[in-house]
């Protein structure tokens, strides 16, 4: 470590480029974007090279684009099993692309390199046997991707990278984290960073482009049989657990990993193409990889994610026939049961399941939201959430969600967002019998969780909690006045009169003030 201010120092002077070094160059052009995030890309690119030699033969910077594009890059990795250093990966092109630079609380990267050429050296030498059997003296790769959506307030993020290798395999993962983040040990040590990580599913799939014609020539013979293979796979796998579960039995999510691997081998040996592992658990309930108790055992990881193996994915084995699809567009579509309607609206709507088609599927939902389906109103609130902002942030409102009434507020004028929500007259103060119903009360009508939201409301029971004395009510009422009064003075002042009005009423009216004034 005590090369590293030399070593971050030489980064620095190399990334500036060497026109800078011969004549001076005005502010505007030292600080123009593309200069900047050239030099920053060149800095990371000169520390790469303490972990790999690298070299590349042109680099262009568009960051109107977002894009960071290289091309005849050469890697030289340092590898463990490599001692000749025969390693070497060649790409024609790589390109990084930063997505929607102009929505400051996301963010989604994207790298795609195409061209590659990898020697084998660089693949362990247990790995190298299967390419040498094909007759490969090197891997062709012609395109790999990787892209990273990062939901900022949320740390929510999902997760996708492919893989294509000429006269062997496509490798596709995908993942989705309810919550992912580094942290850096506590400690303040140099171990490597841990990762928070909430799952909501993942998946990995391999589409066979050669590879198993070199690798049955290897497998023994009962596990390539139609008739035995299933069974043969399943004994393999379960030997290879039994050992970790030893003296127990395997756990549950074993016993059905194992079924499944018997299923879709089966179906693999019979047709080779596809197989599909993904995860099993509930996508709304999402699991915390503990990746340090996974290290001892692989049955902690399958407990966890109680994996399955296929020969297709989840997705496309609950597509949406096409008699079920004929059955919803049409004539007796709006007749079908409540269950039907709803899953085959939100597959027309979304694309999941069926070809997207807004408009079937918010006829569907819209039958559906009209008899206070909740599920569907607020289906139907996120399809048309991009298009009729003003109608899907009613139908938000009716079905409780508060995500989706967030963030149709940050675009709707204040007039639109009131003229949807229920006035603030006409107040019944049945049930408040304490200074923290009356808290509730407001905090309720200003969330919309337990009600449908509305400002005039929570500005009436704030202002009658205000009165009496508390500060949760009083910040309720300032901090809503922040957000609206200097968007729209006309607008709030005629909410807050009108709220004023309603508090004023109830406290001459009602004996709300003797009920709780004694507190």
């Amino acid at each position: 470590m005590r090369h590293a201010p030399l070593t971050l120092a030489a980064c620095l002077a190399l990334s500036v480029p060497a026109a800078a070094q011969e004549a001076p160059l005005g502010w505007s052009e030292l600080i123009a974007p593309d200069r900047l995030a050239r030099s920053a890309v060149q800095s990371l690119l000169l520390a790469l090279r303490t972990q790999t030699d690298l070299t590349w033969e042109s680099m262009t910077v568009d960051m109107r684009r977002g894009t960071v594009a290289l091309s005849g890059l050469t890697l030289r990795p340092m590898l463990e099993f490599d001692r000749d250093f025969d390693c070497r990966i060649d790409a024609d092109r790589a390109t990084l692309t930063l997505y929607d630079l102009a929505t400051p609380d996301a963010m989604r990267l994207g790298l795609r390199l195409g061209g590659i050429e990898a020697a084998l050296a660089c693949l362990p030498p247990a790995a190298q046997m299967a390419p040498r059997m094909a007759g490969l003296s090197a891997l062709s790769v012609p395109l790999v991707t990787a892209e990273l959506s990062y939901d900022i307030p949320s740390a929510g993020a999902d997760l996708g990278m492919f893989l294509q290798i000429d006269g062997a395999l496509a490798a596709e993962l995908s993942a989705r984290f309810d919550y992912l983040w580094i942290e850096p040990e506590a400690d303040g040590t140099d171990a490597d960073p841990v990762a928070v990580a909430y799952l909501e599913e993942a998946r990995l799939r391999i589409d066979d482009l050669g590879l198993w014609e070199t690798l049955s020539a290897l497998a023994p013979p009962p596990i390539l049989d139609p008739e035995t293979g299933g069974t043969a796979a399943a004994a393999f796998v379960q030997g290879a657990l039994a050992g970790f579960a030893a003296p127990g039995p395997l756990p549950p999510e074993a016993d059905a990993l194992i079924a499944s691997v018997a299923e879709a081998w089966q179906g693999f040996v019979a047709d080779p193409g596809t197989l599909v592992l993904e995860t099993g658990f509930d996508p709304e309930a999402p699991v915390y990889l503990d990746l340090e108790a996974y290290k001892p055992s692989p049955l902690a990881l399958i407990v966890d994610l109680a994996p399955e193996l296929a020969t297709a994915t989840r997705a496309r084995r609950a597509a949406i026939s096409p008699d079920r699809l004929a059955a919803a567009l049409g004539p007796e579509g709006a007749d079908l049961p409540r269950g039907e309607r709803l899953t085959l609206g939100r597959a027309l709507v979304t694309g999941d399941g069926a070809p997207r088609n807004l408009a079937a599927g918010q006829r569907l939902l819209r039958g559906l939201a009209d008899e206070d389906d909740a599920e569907a109103q607020a289906a139907l609130a996120q399809s048309l959430a991009a298009t009729s902002p003003a109608e899907a942030y009613a139908l938000a409102l009716t079905a409780g969600d508060v995500a989706l009434m967030d963030r149709l507020e940050a675009d709707l004028e204040l007039g639109r967002i009131l003229a949807a929500q229920p006035g603030p007259e006409d107040l019944d103060p049945a049930g408040i019998d304490r200074l923290p119903d009356l808290r509730q009360a407001a905090l309720a009508a200003a969330e919309g969780r337990e009600m449908p939201r509305s400002y005039g409301q929570a500005l009436v029971w704030a202002g009658l909690g205000r009165a009496l004395g508390d500060a949760v009510s009083a910040d309720l009422a300032r901090g809503l006045e922040a957000r609206f009064a200097a968007a729209d003075p006309a607008g709030w002042e005629a909410l807050a009169a009108a709220a004023e009005d309603e508090a004023t009423r109830l406290w001459l009216e009602t004996d709300l003030a003797e009920r709780l004034g004694g507190e």
